[in-house]
């Protein structure tokens, strides 16, 4: 299992890293912006649709209790890390950049460029709509946890908010709110997920020019993403470098996302199988997988549209993609003993 992990991570590795060398030129700077809303509109939901309606339909119908214990219990127990890590700075003190990171290292998190491609690699093919029902609860809940989390803590960082002064522009309507957060639950990766389900479990019939066009855009949705994360890097570590974003909390966030997390989400499957041992081992490796992988930029375009700073967002981001490479094989192998 170890070594084919490191074998599946190595050419995804490998794209990252041609993005950090190509950040150096300023034209492919200038097309960071451009090439992730690229993929985040089009081709991430042709690629989550594509997965789930080729994948084989599962026998023995859906385990729900190997998809909902563990997003539960990790949300519930990350909101009070939330609570804890907020507790290390003065309410006074905190810059705007660390608002978002606090919130943003203690929920959930979410996946989307990696998690369903390493699942089927691992997996195989069958784990295509495991792995994409799960990836629609991740979204789910990071996209209501992430900003119930900055309001419970008393962040005051609400949208009528000036990023620049700290102070209020007006708080928006509770109508204005909903809105808000029914836009976010309806982004594209979510709504192509959610398309890719109902069209499998309904047996919908796809027209093959449609899916014929899905899987041609979904063949640039990984390496595109990878090399755009690359581009992000350089500047991620100069946030870190000139200290606007604190390291320790930069580590601590990437630690409970590819550490913690994983570790939590094991027990509970552990468990899981012991009680329901007709539980399938696709579903709970899916499961286990989409728990270690890092957080995607969903999460980035969150933390912009909340915080107005890309910086503190990204640190994190980049720093679960670091780690990642070495927690994975270490979690799959251990779930195995």
């Amino acid at each position: 299992m170890l070594l084919t992990t490191v074998a599946l991570l190595a050419p995804l590795l490998l794209i990252g890293a041609l993005g950090v060398v190509s950040a150096r030129s300023r034209h492919f700077r200038q097309a960071l912006n451009p090439l992730n809303e690229f993929v985040f509109r089009i081709t991430l939901p042709c690629y989550l649709f594509t997965v789930i309606v080729k994948a084989p339909r599962p026998t023995g119908g859906v385990p729900w209790l190997v998809l909902l214990p563990g997003p539960l219990l990790a949300g519930a127990s990350f909101v009070v890390i939330g609570f804890i890590l907020l507790r290390r700075w003065p309410r006074g003190t905190l810059r705007h950049q660390q608002i978002g990171v606090v919130a943003l290292c203690a929920t959930w998190g979410n996946v989307a460029y990696l998690g369903v491609p390493i699942a089927t690699g691992l997996a195989g093919p069958e784990a295509g709509l495991p792995a994409g029902i799960m990836q629609l609860l991740h979204n789910l809940l990071f996209l209501v946890g992430y900003p119930a989390l900055r309001r419970l803590i008393g962040l005051g960082a609400h949208m009528g908010q000036s990023p620049q002064t700290g102070t209020s522009n007006g708080r928006p309507s509770p109508r204005h709110r909903i809105i808000g957060v029914l836009t976010a639950s309806f982004n594209p990766a979510t709504l192509g997920v959610g398309t890719g389900v109902i069209t499998q479990i309904m047996s919908i019939p796809v027209p093959d020019v449609i899916l014929t066009t899905t899987t041609l855009l979904a063949g640039a949705t990984v390496p595109c993403a990878l090399f755009v994360a690359g581009l992000a890097v350089p500047g991620a570590l100069h946030a870190v470098r000139r200290r606007t974003v604190p390291l320790f909390t930069v580590l601590t966030a990437a630690g409970i996302k590819t550490l913690l997390l994983p570790a939590i989400g094991a027990l509970v499957l552990r468990f899981v199988a012991f009680t329901d041992s007709s539980t399938g081992s696709v579903w709970l490796l899916s499961a286990l997988i989409m728990l270690a992988v890092p957080s995607a930029s969903a999460a980035l375009n969150l933390a912009i549209a909340y915080d107005h700073e890309p910086d503190a967002a990204a640190s994190i981001i980049i720093s679960t993609m670091l780690m990642f490479p070495l927690t994975l094989p270490i979690m799959l192998t251990l779930s195995t003993m």
